[in-house]
């Protein structure tokens, strides 16, 4: 029915997270700096990380392993590797301390987990129109003002 759509950028680049919302007749755009994602969205997952010596290959990359402890007291694996060169891939998400790119890890949204695994690495350039908000959006500074009346 897409009767809502929504989209984040994180752009690890400029340090730049975006969250784009449309629904109910509504589209509104919220970008955050790193600081701001740090004060608006640290305290809502808090992943308790246990690194191990276990290793995995994963789409040819060495891999290694930590285990992850959510707020529900789930512990479960997660790999990344170290071996792409990527400064704080994980800055946006509950995953900051982890300090390589995730590989292999699982989510839990809605009552489903799903487990997600890279299949290939491809080195290839971004569209940078990906960063670029649609025309049609009101841009929004506070994360309150995301409002919809459902």
């Amino acid at each position: 029915m897409n009767m809502m759509e929504t989209r984040l950028i994180s752009d690890a680049v400029n340090f730049k997270y975006t969250t784009l919302i449309s629904a109910m007749g509504r589209k509104v755009a919220m970008v955050l700096d790193k600081k701001q994602v740090d004060e608006n969205f640290s305290d809502q997952v808090n992943l308790k990380v246990v690194h191990t010596s276990e290793m995995k290959e994963i789409a040819g990359l060495q891999c290694k392993q930590a285990l992850i402890t959510d707020s529900t007291q789930n512990t479960y694996p997660v790999y990344y590797t170290e071996d792409l060169s990527l400064a704080e891939p994980n800055w946006s998400n509950p995953f900051r301390d982890i300090h390589g790119m995730l590989m292999e890890y699982s989510i839990s949204f809605g009552g489903m987990v799903m487990k997600l695994k890279a299949k290939e690495i491809v080195n290839t350039k971004v569209d940078a129109a990906l960063y670029v908000i649609p025309e049609g959006y009101e841009i929004i500074k506070d994360p309150k003002d995301m409002k919809f009346g459902f």
